[in-house]
């Protein structure tokens, strides 16, 4: 029995500026209806161009052309609010990098003429600016933008490449021409007395409370008195405590408007280490840290539940902490004032970050022999392999980190008698 022949799409080719016209019927709901293309030499040349674009539309690979015309900026107004997969700290990572670095440069750009080249340009000019993590953070905000506008036919490629190229490699040598990356500085812990002594106390605690736990900035910020468990017979050790970075109000995040807001950690556990622990990654105190957060605790304003603020009783933002607090400290101090020339001060270690007492932790860790099940744990980092499937922190390797972490300030302290014991906060 003889099938219906489906019908065919109507093309028109016709005679325009001297050479010919192909126009061809888009798919319902498209503008224009009736889309074309001239600049071809010969009536022959316009009907297969059309014919293509008809073969396209049936076969669901039709690109509309004026879809390409959508400017890049139009294309993020619609893409990234789709995207609610997103954690809130990839949300903000890839807030903050659109409006810093891509809208200024490609927000107008329409996506269709954008090349291969293009991208290639403009990732060399982010490294005459930017670190190198930087840099590709950025071009993967683009490079996901792209690939999903081609994969939603909004333009017919992405101008990333989905395969490596030959002479291209994922991890180029060091050249000549660019700046080596920044590799972590591990400092001791005679290095964060001398930065401990330039700042007040409270300031100094949260240092210590980085140095000593390896927490990152977003959970330290986020330090609340009702997740600290530093009363006695709270800690696996006895005088020791613990905090639980709380697995969906755990970290300070920013949105795209600068504004704070609690929201899940980058990293780290969400169920419980032990059957008798609250949910959330357990961040276990030697004896001397909860001595120092429990005399902070009783100078906080009654009712107030974090234990860092600014002057307006909201989380600290690391900009204002590093250039006001953390950069005067460890870059030093110069008055050309000769009314104030006493008061300046020699660098520590001229270019050291906060994130910085993050990797001297870790070094630590590993100069103590802690088992890197419990490393990898405290620093909030997945165990990788077969070992991150069947390991977990144990009571025991609990009570053998805190034992090892109080036995090294105590020697410190011993080694260094001049230090004083605690510092009251102010």
């Amino acid at each position: 029995m003889a099938t219906r022949k489906e019908a065919v799409l109507p093309i028109k080719v016709d005679e325009s500026g001297g050479g010919w016209r192909a126009r061809w019927q888009a798919p319902p709901g498209s503008k224009p209806a009736w889309p074309g293309k001239s600049g071809f030499t010969s009536k022959r040349e316009a009907t297969k161009y059309a014919r293509a674009q008809e073969a396209a539309i049936e076969a669901r690979s039709y690109i509309d052309p004026n879809l390409a015309k959508t400017t890049v900026d139009e294309w993020w107004q619609r893409w990234f609010p789709a995207q609610d997969h997103f954690r809130p700290n990839t949300r903000e990572s890839y807030e903050q990098c659109y409006r810093k670095h891509v809208k200024p440069r490609w927000g107008s750009v329409a996506m269709g003429v954008v090349l291969p080249i293009d991208m290639q340009e403009y990732r060399s000019e982010l490294r005459n600016t930017l670190a190198e993590s930087s840099v590709s953070v950025v071009m993967s905000v683009l490079r996901t933008l792209f690939d999903d506008a081609a994969l939603n036919k909004i333009i017919p490629s992405s101008p990333f490449p989905r395969t490596a190229r030959r002479g291209i490699k994922k991890n180029a040598e060091l050249r000549p021409d660019r700046a080596p990356k920044r590799e972590p500085i591990v400092f001791d812990l005679t290095v964060l007395d001398q930065i401990c002594a330039r700042l007040r106390t409270h300031e100094a605690l949260l240092v210590q409370i980085v140095y000593w736990t390896g927490m990152r900035w977003s959970e330290v910020a986020g330090l609340r008195r009702s997740f600290m468990h530093v009363e006695h017979g709270d800690g696996v050790v006895d005088g020791a405590g613990f905090y639980v970075i709380d697995p969906y109000t755990g970290a300070v995040h920013e949105d795209a408007s600068a504004r704070r807001f609690f929201g899940p950690a980058k990293s780290g556990a969400i169920g419980r280490l032990q059957p008798e622990c609250p949910p959330g990654r357990i961040i276990d105190l030697p004896e001397f840290l909860v001595t120092l957060i429990k005399a902070h605790l009783q100078t906080l304003p009654e009712g107030q539940d974090l234990l860092f603020t600014n002057t307006k009783g909201d989380p600290v933002r690391y900009d204002d902490w590093n250039t006001n607090r953390w950069r005067k400290a460890v870059d030093g101090r110069q008055y050309k004032s000769p009314a104030r020339a006493h008061l300046s001060t020699e660098p520590i270690i001229r270019g050291l970050r906060l994130h910085d007492g993050k990797h001297s932790h870790g070094a630590m860790l590993d100069e103590l022999s802690v088992h890197p099940t419990m490393r990898d744990y405290r620093l909030g980092h997945a165990t990788p392999g077969t070992r991150g499937v069947y390991s977990r922190p144990t009571v025991q390797m609990r009570i053998d980190l805190i034992n090892a972490l109080q036995d090294r300030f105590d020697r410190h302290r011993s080694e260094n008698p001049g230090l004083p014991d605690t510092k009251s906060p102010s």
